[in-house]
């Protein structure tokens, strides 16, 4: 067996640490315009604060030159300059996978535990990235260079400090510029910062928001970077993390119990895959997340008072929380926990659908493909359009498709998502939960109407010209989704209309696709005054779980009030 020189106290005399039930890792990806909003999570942690039981350990990698600090949050007796471990460590990379392995290996050797989860805070953008052309630095992870001199040479010749207006934080905090700074702050200075952080976009909006834990270091080309987190450097972080850790090296079957993505839209069936081998749960979201991010006060105040919780309570655990504070917010949320130990399962299952659909659109390209678009278009949506609800595409194919195997194949997806549920797909409560079922989808919810229909995983699945770096995922190959996007694509023309191949050699049904796509020839309705074929009605939806607030109530009866004042004031005007 292994022996772990980190599970010695750091007073040096030799005494063996306690082991945790749970070792929280929260991995900061600030140096981008989320600096202030991971200042105030770390409050939000410190308002629970480490036990025997559970450690809340963090690094944060903040806005400018500055250094990078890890911390073992303590309660509200502590400030954040005292939970400081060790020295602060230089600048580094978010975007390297290496760094993150660094951060796995000493979090779990140096806070031993039973479990551990692992949150990756930053911005998200699903499987995808962008390419930066205009990168200050070289685009290889390998390549970004840091200056090691803090005093640079101005025009003259003589030596002269960074610009502070680059290296200091960007926040309206004082408190936290002191902090990572270590002194003050000129009124001139806050100005700046001011003006600055105004013009800052956030999560969804954001120029910076590249892909998976964007980095975005400012400064001359010698010393800056921005980079990105990819998801198959991801999964070489986790797989280093576990060959190195003491933690797991002495049982290689031992995964990560829960893998938190604060980020947005990583909820995602190619992530999932990606990282199969090295976590049990991945806990995220299928759409854009709020720039508050977890509710972390809520979650880790749940932990510490049960820290006996399994990593699949506490996955539901995470759930409700969000849920339940950002329905206080009337905000639109979604979240969901994956049992990556079924990914395998749902990628044969869908390497099954991707087959049949190509076959068929090859034989029969005008009917099976309208079919599909007009599946796709009823089909639940997320921030970036290119991601869609992958059951809820199933049921609406399942209604319309017309053909058995692929009804059969698409009843076979939806039961390994979530089990033998009994709907259609197209009505969810706020929460669904069933632990007793063996199910890719965990635990999922959604609130607000828009996201009705989200269902806890989402699939890449644009209409036409897929991205060419698509195919270099493992899932695409794997799966052959890729193979059956391509299909798809080539039965439109450049101008993104049905090809003469398709709309040519059959009538195409006329189906609602938001007037897109359509027969050469015009809809039957048109051709020989015959009524429009209609789609099947689909069923009622389900009643709300919750019981309406009295802000609901408050609202509602206002709606009512207005109503009848319109009527009586149309009565008037009648007489």
């Amino acid at each position: 067996m292994s022996v772990n020189p980190a599970k010695q106290s750091a007073n040096g005399k030799g005494e063996q640490k306690p082991v945790a039930k749970w070792t929280v890792m929260i991995y900061f990806a600030a140096d981008n315009d989320l600096e202030e909003e991971a200042i105030n999570d770390l409050k939000s942690m410190k308002k629970v604060g480490s036990t025997d039981d559970v450690n809340i350990i963090a690094q944060l990698d903040s806005r400018g030159r500055g250094n990078t600090f890890r911390f073992l949050l303590g309660d509200e007796q502590t400030t954040l300059n005292e939970d400081v471990v060790g020295d602060p460590l230089p600048e580094i990379n978010t975007g390297d996978p290496r760094e993150l392995t660094k951060f796995i290996v000493w979090g779990a050797d140096t806070y031993e535990a039973e479990n551990y989860m692992l949150v990756l805070w930053g911005h998200g953008r699903g499987w995808e990235d962008l390419d930066n052309s205009d990168r200050a630095a070289a685009p290889t992870t390998d390549a970004v260079i840091y200056k090691k001199d803090s005093a640079e040479k101005g025009e003259s010749g003589e030596k002269r400090q960074p610009d502070d207006n680059l290296s200091i934080a960007m926040t309206r905090q004082k408190e936290i510029r002191t902090f990572l700074k270590g002194g003050t702050v000129s009124q001139e200075t806050e100005n700046t910062v001011e003006n600055f952080a105004q013009l800052l976009s956030k999560r969804t909006e954001s120029e910076v928001s590249r892909g998976l834990l964007t980095d975005q270091t400012f400064g001359k080309e010698s010393e800056a970077s921005q980079d990105v987190l990819k998801i198959n450097e991801l999964e070489s972080a986790l797989a280093e993390a576990r060959k190195r850790a003491f933690a797991f090296k002495d049982d290689p079957k031992r995964q990560i119990a829960i893998l938190g993505m604060d980020a947005c839209l990583m909820g995602m069936v190619e992530v999932g895959h990606q990282i199969k081998d090295h976590v049990k749960y991945m806990v995220a979201s299928e759409d854009a997340i709020p720039d508050e991010g977890w509710p972390y006060e809520r979650i880790l105040a749940r932990l510490v008072k049960s820290p006996d919780m399994s990593p699949g309570d506490l996955a539901v655990t995470i759930i409700r929380e969000f849920l339940l504070y950002y329905r206080e917010k009337y905000m639109d949320v979604t979240k969901s926990a994956c049992d990556l130990a079924r990914s395998d399962d749902l990628t044969r299952d869908i390497q099954r659908l991707a087959l049949e659909l190509t076959k068929k659109i090859r034989a029969n390209p005008g009917p099976v493909g309208a079919a599909i678009l007009a599946s796709r278009a009823m089909t639940q949506s997320f921030y970036l359009k290119d991601y869609v609800d992958l059951y809820n595409f199933c049921a609406n194919l399942r209604l319309i498709g017309g053909d058995k195997e692929i009804e059969d194949s698409c009843s076979k997806l939806m039961e390994t998502i979530e089990g033998n549920k009994q709907n259609d797909g197209n009505s969810q409560s706020e929460q669904h939960t069933s632990p007793t079922e063996k199910r890719f989808v965990h635990s999922y919810g959604f609130i607000g109407h828009r996201l009705r229909d989200a269902n806890g995983v989402s699939i890449y699945f644009p209409c036409f010209n897929p991205s060419p770096k698509y195919a270099e995922l493992q899932f695409a190959e794997k799966s052959k989704w890729g193979e059956f996007l391509g299909a798809l694509s080539g039965l439109f023309s450049e101008q993104g209309s049905f090809s003469a191949m398709a709309s040519d050699t059959v009538d195409v049904p006329p189906v609602a696709i938001g007037g897109k796509v359509k027969s050469d020839y015009g809809t039957r309705e048109k051709l020989d005054h015959r009524m429009q074929e209609k789609l099947p009605v689909l069923p009622h939806r389900r009643e709300r779980k919750y019981p309406i607030t009295p802000a609901e109530e408050t609202m509602t009866e206002k709606t009512r009030t207005r109503g009848k004042k319109k009527e009586v004031a149309k009565n008037r005007t009648l007489i």
